[in-house]
C-alpha cells in the first residue's frame, strides 16, 4: 500500500465535518469529542510524513498549544478546540511574536520561512507530532477513550 502525504486541506475537511457539531452545541459531549479525534488520528496515521526545515513551532504555534492546555485545564474545551483550529488551518504565518526570537531579524526569518511551508499545503512530521499530542491532551482533561 503506498502511502502519501497529508495535505492541510484533507486535515481542515475532516476537522470542519466532525467539529461542527460540537461548536454548534451548548452541552458537552465527550462522544462528539471522541468522533472528531478518532477520524483526525485515522486520517493522521494513514498518511507518510516528511520532516521541513521550513516548520518553526516557536511563535504563534507554540503560543496555541500553550493556551489549548491552559483552556482545557480550565475546562474549556470550545475555546481549547476553537484553538485547535486555528492550529490546524495554520494561520499562524500571519503573526510576529518577536518575543520567541533572538532577534527581529529571526523572527522575519522565520516568518518567511512559515510561509514557505504554508505554502507547500502538507502537514510535516514535526506539524503532526505536536497535533498529536494535542490531541492526547484533549483525551486527557476529557477522559475519553478511544473507539476501537
Amino acid at each position: 500500500m503506498t502511502l502519501f502525504r497529508l495535505r492541510r486541506k484533507k486535515l481542515i475537511k475532516v476537522f470542519d465535518k466532525y467539529s461542527k457539531k460540537i461548536f454548534d452545541s451548548k452541552k458537552l459531549s465527550g462522544k462528539d469529542y471522541q468522533v472528531l479525534f478518532y477520524k483526525l488520528i485515522n486520517v493522521i496515521k494513514s498518511r507518510k510524513y516528511n520532516s521541513d526545515i521550513q516548520f518553526d513551532p516557536r511563535g504563534r504555534r507554540n503560543f496555541l498549544k500553550e493556551e489549548i492546555i491552559d483552556y482545557l485545564k480550565n475546562g474549556k474545551y470550545k475555546e481549547a478546540l476553537g484553538d485547535l483550529k486555528e492550529y490546524i488551518y495554520d494561520q499562524s504565518y500571519c503573526y510576529r511574536d518577536v518575543s520567541a526570537y533572538s532577534s527581529l531579524e529571526e523572527a522575519s526569518k522565520a516568518q518567511e520561512y512559515n510561509l514557505i511551508y504554508n505554502r507547500k499545503g502538507y502537514i510535516c512530521r514535526e506539524d503532526k507530532d505536536i497535533i498529536l499530542i494535542i490531541i492526547e491532551l484533549f483525551r486527557y482533561y476529557l477522559k475519553i477513550n478511544w473507539i476501537v
